[in-house]
């Protein structure tokens, strides 16, 4: 590197001065042959056809390394493209504060295209509890090809902040021809694969590569991420997350700070995490396109129950989109607790699982708490309520 490096600095191109590449003579030898350093060494004894020959070799090489970097710019500059037209503000009814992100996307149904958007679960509170989040009815700024577009926008599904932490957004059809939504990846996504998301922090259109870690008990994807201060990315949930094949692999719901931890927190938080321990850099989470989809099967088939809940390779019970496990009991044969905890945001039940294996000849019954997400009004306006405990699962482990 460091012969390499020298030689661009003593030997232009062959037409920098309208001339010839020069042959090496006495003063390009004294450059390379010095009398002492790393250099000499390499160089000791080299003929000048010799050494040609490796200038040559290290110019195509360095040619080769700026179209492999080209090419990978223009192909992040194709998926930032995509994302930026993808990603909508969703707005709240105080304009000044903080923007939020939401993505569209496209998806066949029923041999029908059909348009939607996507918004955090998480920014549906009370709207007098925290400025700027947002109703069941908002408003949506749009990127056309010359300026954005502010359209009417609603809430028609929620699944619940604490799954798949995304609700299913709707548009006018007379505004559908402003649209540019992305197409869902077919592609299972590899680790660690290199993906793209932009969206809105703190009222700024921001970008972010990062890469695909792998997946959690509950189907959400996980990301490492450049590390950030916490509240640095506020808005950026909801943002699109595009592959190099500019299609939509998920949307970006949340991230955890990392960076500095002790070893033990850093242990700590991968086992319960189900993530790998990093030293520095933020965690990200992100819900894949198959969630999507469900979201738009429970919008069309109300009744339908989506995603099964599966501990230790035991299907224990089948969930509404819009519900989630608030509690893990492990019981023995008498159904008395063994293990128990109470499930919080972004669930994972790769701890409960650990205590299954490991306790195997203890445990005799799971029961589950059954939580649901759903809209709630009072004198304040409608705002979105996580209640635990709506109803109760008891599953026997076989003998």
């Amino acid at each position: 590197m460091l012969l390499f490096c020298f030689i661009c600095l003593v030997m232009p191109g062959p037409y920098a001065f309208g001339q010839k590449t020069p042959k090496p003579g006495k003063a390009l030898r004294a450059v390379l042959r010095p009398q002492k350093g790393p250099i000499a060494s390499l160089t000791q004894g080299m003929t000048d056809r010799q050494l040609k020959q490796m200038i040559l070799k290290l110019q195509r090489e360095n040619a080769a390394t700026e179209r492999a970097l080209a090419a990978q710019k223009a192909t992040q500059e194709k998926a930032y493209s995509v994302a930026r037209k993808a990603v909508f503000r969703a707005l709240g009814p105080q304009l000044e504060a903080t923007t939020l992100s939401g993505t569209l996307f496209k998806v066949n149904y029923d041999g029908q295209e059909e348009i939607f958007g996507v918004i955090p679960m998480h920014v549906l509170r009370d709207i007098t509890m925290e400025r700027g989040m947002l109703s069941y009815k908002f408003t949506a700024g749009v990127f056309t090809d010359t300026t954005v577009k502010f359209i009417p926008a609603w809430v028609v599904q929620l699944s619940s902040s604490k799954m798949g932490d995304l609700a299913l957004v709707k548009f006018r059809k007379q505004d559908e021809a402003l649209l540019s939504p992305l197409a869902l990846s077919t592609q299972a996504p590899q680790f660690p694969q290199q993906v793209y998301a932009q969206g809105f922090a703190h009222n700024l259109l921001a970008r972010q590569a990062f890469q695909l870690l792998g997946t959690t008990s509950t189907g959400i994807l996980t990301a490492q991420l450049p590390a950030a201060y916490y509240g640095d990315r506020a808005g950026f949930c909801g943002s699109p997350v595009v592959g190099e094949d500019q299609r939509l692999y998920g949307i970006h719901v949340g991230s955890e700070y990392v960076e500095n931890l002790p070893e033990e927190e850093r242990f700590f938080k991968a086992f319960h995490l189900n993530r790998p321990v990093l030293e520095k850099g933020d965690i990200g989470y992100v819900a894949p396109v198959s969630f999507l989809q469900k979201l738009v099967m429970a919008y069309h088939e109300p009744k339908l129950k989506p995603f099964s809940v599966t501990l230790a390779g035991h299907q224990i019970t089948e969930l509404a989109v819009n519900e989630y496990v608030s509690r893990i009991e492990l019981l023995d044969h008498h159904q008395q607790p063994v293990w128990s905890k109470e499930m919080d945001y972004k669930v994972t039940f790769s701890a409960a699982e650990t205590v299954l294996r490991l306790r195997a000849d203890e445990i005799a019954f799971i029961r589950l708490e059954i939580g649901r997400s759903h809209w709630q009004k009072d004198e304040k306006g409608w705002h979105v309520a996580n209640t635990p405990g709506v109803r109760s699962v008891l599953y026997a482990l076989p003998k």
